[in-house]
């Protein structure tokens, strides 16, 4: 019984040691694009519309979330109530932020910019022309209703535990 155990652990490594060189040969394979255009076509990825970026790192936004907060919880309030606010505030402002880039975006559809080849900056680096590109543009268009379902739902949780400490107190 022993034996065998031994031989089983002995088949297990050789195994483990088999995946592991196979994961590397495959990483190695698989590091990104070689060629200077690809480089420059990912290098965009973050650009499209900057969303993804927290609004209280840019410093006017983050001017604009801390008023808002001040507002919300009122200039004395204690440090706990003005985090939430401040939560309550960074939503809300994500929320105008994606809205204003879906605004611009259908903008561009309805005064045909998007039709004549024109990009849409804030949506895409591609150039739309025909039904592909206004498929492709519909998908943009449903992770823009992502974001906005998440910062709707940060907002809701802020809020919530807002009233939840206002009733405490």
């Amino acid at each position: 019984m022993a034996r065998s155990y031994l031989n089983f652990l002995a088949a297990r490594k050789l195994i483990r040691t088999a995946r592991a060189d196979s994961n590397r040969r495959n990483a190695r394979r698989s590091t990104g694009p070689k060629s200077a255009a690809g480089k420059a076509k990912v290098a965009k990825n973050a650009l499209r519309h900057g969303l993804a970026i927290p609004a209280r790192l840019d410093p006017a936004l983050n001017r604009e979330i801390e008023g808002f907060a001040e507002l919300i919880a009122g200039a004395s309030a204690p440090a706990f109530l003005l985090d939430c606010a401040r939560r309550i505030a960074e939503a809300q402002i994500d929320l105008r932020r994606i809205r204003r880039v879906r605004l611009s975006a259908w903008s561009k559809v309805e005064t045909g910019e998007l039709r004549r080849g024109a990009a849409a900056p804030e949506i895409s680096q591609a150039s739309p022309a025909g039904p592909a590109e206004l498929n492709t543009f519909a998908k943009q268009l449903l992770r823009l209703d992502r974001y906005e379902r998440r910062a709707l739902s940060r907002r809701k949780a802020a809020i919530r535990e807002f009233e939840s400490i206002m009733q405490r107190q």
